[in-house]
């Protein structure tokens, strides 16, 4: 037991995502990870020393550091026992990623579809990122759009001139499937810029 002891554990959740790549972040809650991230930390720690008096979250003095039962402050590298094992139970938990929070098919919402009859185009969020799919006489194409789109948020962007999907910035993408009608189908090209300045 830990009673009498105060763990101030130094957590900056916001950093948690330092050395990934765009690519990889394409398909992650960033929100929901840090959210998940903070939880698994205090969890941690209750189960690691129970009955102290934990916090988790950006601490100042900026480290790691107990206060003892007899209010002695002791920071981690000073104080080669509980501090440290403080330390070593936050690493365990950010290296196990058990935290990154993906999104799901469950997230995606439709915000514009335009039917031209040769090609279909559909935009919207899935989670937080903006989408932009397209289907050049593909049957069925709606209902691929979740798994379109799952393989899209893997890398950004998917599929080829016939069938495919953009996740994060997707304007531009938009106003460039436009500008390839110009003087083809200035009807569609005039609904696909409407499309892009709705997201």
């Amino acid at each position: 037991m830990h009673k009498g002891y105060k763990i101030r554990a130094h957590i900056q959740p916001e950093n948690i995502f330092n050395g990934w790549d765009d690519s990889d972040l394409v398909r992650v809650d960033e929100q929901a990870s840090m959210k998940k991230y903070r939880e698994m930390v205090f969890d941690a720690l209750e189960k690691e020393f129970p009955g102290a008096d934990i916090e988790a979250r950006e601490q100042n003095p900026y480290k790691t550091h107990i206060i003892t039962p007899e209010g002695d402050l002791y920071e981690a590298r000073d104080f080669g026992g509980l501090a440290e094992e403080v330390d070593r139970v936050i690493g365990e938990v950010w290296e196990s990623e058990q935290w990154v929070v993906y999104y799901d098919t469950h997230d995606m919402e439709i915000a514009g579809h335009i039917d031209a009859g040769h090609s279909e185009y559909w935009a919207g969020t899935y989670g937080q990122k903006p989408f932009f799919a397209w289907a050049y006489q593909v049957p069925r194409a709606e209902e691929s759009l979740p798994a379109l789109l799952s393989e899209a948020l893997a890398n950004g962007k998917t599929g080829d001139w016939k069938y495919g999907a953009v996740m994060g910035e997707v304007k531009a993408e938009i106003v460039g499937c436009a500008d390839t009608f110009i003087g083809l189908d200035d009807a569609l090209v005039e609904q696909l810029k409407a499309m892009a300045e709705r997201l």
